[in-house]
């Protein structure tokens, strides 16, 4: 318990400081109502009046100067966060990415608005202590994974998913786009407006005998979307510009397109 007063205190020593003089404080106004408020001590009893006043003033002082402090850490924080990620952006040192990863969890934490990680390639990572994802862009990723974790507005777009995994995931408002899948595998995962249009496959067993939702069956994906095998004699930039169209034909056979239009749409109501 000392301890943790003392990393208190460390961490604001502004309110701590207000903390401890209004403890002081209603200490002296527990004293003096104690042994000198009475009928007969009307001008003690004006003063008193007036200390209780001060004190709940400097509460709210107090609090006032706790939440400001609280989010001008908070923002300190995050901007060092910040710093961080862009001087990693041009580091050499192994496990770039993963360290990538480690900052960009504490910036989650923090509530930052956005946490932009398409120029790193993660490889090796797991993330199973975050229950929430929000306003992510993520790069390549290979041999990675997420566990039980609400993911939101975040972003699989236009990079290569290799050995990856998500296992009891809740994805909402998701984009897979003009991805490249090599060996993704969702298990035990729910959908919500998410988008796989013409993500490329190396497999047509790839996607639909790979995703599991909850009751351990795909069929309503494959209500919405469809596999078809890449035509050569398509324009295949046109359909996933993110990669060199000798490439695609060299290393895909497959890509995934909606039935319809309105499959995007709709594939939050079905599962």
């Amino acid at each position: 318990m000392i301890d943790r007063i003392k990393s208190f205190i460390a961490a604001k020593p502004k309110s701590s400081l207000f903390i401890g003089v209004a403890i002081a404080i209603l200490i002296v106004l527990g004293i003096t109502d104690y042994f000198l408020m009475s009928p007969e001590t009307y001008d003690v009893y004006d003063i008193l009046v007036e200390s209780h006043g001060l004190f709940f003033d400097l509460i709210v002082f107090g609090i006032i100067l706790s939440v400001y402090e609280e989010w001008r850490n908070r923002k300190e924080q995050l901007q060092r966060c910040l710093d961080e990620l862009n001087h990693l952006k041009f580091s050499k040192i192994k496990n770039v990415g993963q360290k990538a990863v480690v900052v960009a969890m504490k910036m989650q934490k923090l509530k930052a608005k956005e946490i932009d990680l398409s120029t790193f390639s993660i490889k090796e990572y797991h993330i199973h202590d975050l229950k929430q994802m929000s306003n992510w862009r993520f790069g390549h990723l290979q041999r990675f994974s997420i566990t039980i974790s609400t993911v939101s507005n975040t972003s699989f777009s236009g990079i290569v998913l290799n050995n990856v995994t998500f296992i009891s995931c809740k994805f909402v408002n998701c984009s897979f786009a003009l991805s490249k899948f090599e060996n993704v595998t969702f298990l035990s995962c729910t959908f919500k407006d998410v988008n796989f249009d013409n993500v490329l496959l190396g497999k047509s067993i790839d996607f639909f005998e790979r995703i599991k939702n909850i009751q351990g069956d795909s069929r309503d994906l494959e209500e919405l979307y469809e596999i078809k095998e890449i035509d050569a004699n398509r324009d295949i930039e046109a359909e996933n510009p993110f990669f060199n169209p000798a490439d695609i034909l060299n290393n895909n056979k497959y890509i995934i397109k909606p039935k319809n239009r309105e499959a995007i749409a709709k594939i939050g109501e079905t599962l």
